[in-house]
């Protein structure tokens, strides 16, 4: 049991004797003994708490029963070995401390991006990270992780994130580029027909519409011109947009096949 283990106990040898006498005597004084084992030809083998070994020596005396202590294991045992042995129990502190120390350590340094960055932006970022404490031979105890993202940040342009992942002495400084819109198109032109069909829906946001829902066009006629001219003559001039809608219509395909031979 782990209680017996931590207060240490002993494994017994009880040789002839009133063995019987020595058993009720033990349980008299409340001496608690497991493991109780017959070897036969009068030998017990029991296991007592090391508390209990003096009261247990007590006991085989008035029984007329041989003592003899075979083992003794615990955790009072344990430790009363290691004392025994304090150069192997200072290394194993100083071994536990190096390791611990040797795990907090940074000893590189190193940035994960996925375009390619030049010797001075690189130079850059590492100067910020260091400046927080973030640096090969530096411990990880106490770093204000978020900091220095934060100024990282602060003081490059074009990144929407940045981050540090710290795995074993090495230390990855994550970067993610900010997602650049796309450029606008300021051609000016026409929405035109790519083939024959039917319009069936007609959305204008730049531009002016020049077919309805339901007429038929042949391809290459003008669907939004990106010259919009007012309403009512007179009423101002015409200008130039780059057109942008959504129109939707339906196709229709033709094949001819060959007539077929006659038999």
């Amino acid at each position: 049991m782990f209680s017996h283990r931590l207060a240490g106990f002993c494994r017994l040898r009880i040789v002839g004797g009133a063995q019987e006498r020595f058993i009720n005597l033990a349980t008299q004084r409340n001496i608690e003994i497991w493991n109780l084992r017959d070897l036969g030809g009068g030998v017990l083998l029991a296991d007592v708490s090391l508390r209990s070994l003096k009261a247990v020596r007590y006991v085989a005396k008035a029984a007329g029963c041989s003592l003899e202590v075979i083992e003794k294991q615990g955790l009072p045992i344990t430790l009363r070995r290691l004392r025994r042995r304090k150069s192997f129990l200072s290394a194993l502190v100083v071994g536990f401390l190096l390791l611990v120390l040797f795990s907090q350590s940074i000893l590189k340094v190193e940035i994960e991006t996925e375009k390619a960055l030049t010797a001075q932006e690189k130079a850059k970022i590492l100067a910020i990270s260091a400046a927080h404490g973030i640096r090969p031979y530096a411990l990880a105890w106490e770093l204000d992780w978020q900091a220095a993202a934060e100024d990282i940040l602060r003081r490059t342009d074009g990144y929407a994130w940045v981050g540090f992942r710290k795995d074993g002495v090495f230390v990855q400084i994550r970067l993610v580029e900010r997602e650049k819109p796309p450029p606008e198109n300021d051609g000016i032109g026409d929405i035109v027909a790519k083939s024959d069909g039917v319009v069936r829906e007609i959305f204008v946001m730049k531009g002016q519409k020049k077919v309805e829902v339901g007429v038929a066009v042949r391809a290459g006629d003008v669907l939004i011109s990106g010259t919009v001219t007012p309403a009512e003559p007179g009423t101002g001039s015409a200008y130039s947009v780059h057109p942008e809608g959504l129109v939707r219509g339906s196709v229709w395909y033709e094949r001819r096949l060959p007539a077929a031979s006659a038999s």
